[in-house]
């Protein structure tokens, strides 16, 4: 039966990147609008604010202004609407990832909402990444996902899981001690994982025991 044993909560990208992509469009538009309203000689010739506002913006350089056309709106406006077109396409890459751990699988979302699924027996390596990241390997690739509240719990569960994958695996030579190459390089493994944190003294104490048949 499968049981879920822990699940990522990711940060609220998606209204983050909302508000920021809005935030930094009007913003531009409050800085283009400064602009406008400190060229009366503009506004003169134009006969109005609102002629001058929307001439900068779609017009050509006319009426004898210098600073006509397309200036104005790419001092401001047109990096403010590129800035929020990348805000939102980082919206759309990190915005639905979600990973859930089970005692069969991890499976979740990962960048641009794409939906993965990974028996442990496919898994290779579990490792933490930039941007509170669990990067998870395959033999078909890595894949991350970022943005991850508790990623260092869903870390260890993980490790912690494999670890007993490994172990569920391995033949037993009742009653004598395993001293075998393979026993010895196993054991140098789990000394790494302890040497990094990843399992505890206790955890390894276990394992040794279990790998060498004490």
């Amino acid at each position: 039966m499968e049981t879920e044993i822990i699940r990522g909560y990711c940060y609220n990208v998606k209204k983050a990147c909302t508000i920021g992509a809005i935030a930094v469009f009007f913003i531009g538009v409050l800085i283009y609008t400064i602009q406008i309203a400190q060229h009366d000689y503009l506004i003169r010739k134009l006969g109005s604010f609102g002629a001058a506002w929307w001439h900068c913006l779609f017009g050509k350089s006319e009426y004898g202004n210098p600073f006509g056309g397309y200036v104005f709106a790419g001092r401001s406006v047109i990096p403010a609407v590129i800035i929020s077109i990348l805000i939102l396409i980082i919206k759309w890459w990190l915005g639905s990832m979600e990973i859930v751990v089970t005692n069969k699988r991890v499976y979740g979302k990962a960048a641009f909402g794409k939906r993965v699924d990974m028996p442990f027996d496919s898994i290779s390596a579990i490792s933490l990444s930039a941007m509170k990241g669990i990067a998870v390997a395959t033999s078909s690739g890595k894949i991350a996902f970022k943005f991850i509240r508790n990623n260092r719990e869903v870390h260890t569960e993980i490790s912690k899981l494999l670890i007993d994958r490994q172990s569920e695996k391995r033949p037993v030579a009742n009653g004598f001690v395993n001293s075998s190459p393979d026993a010895v390089a196993e054991l140098k493994e789990y000394k790494a994982l302890l040497d990094s944190g990843v399992i505890t003294q206790e955890e390894f104490e276990i394992k040794k025991k279990q790998i060498l048949n004490l």
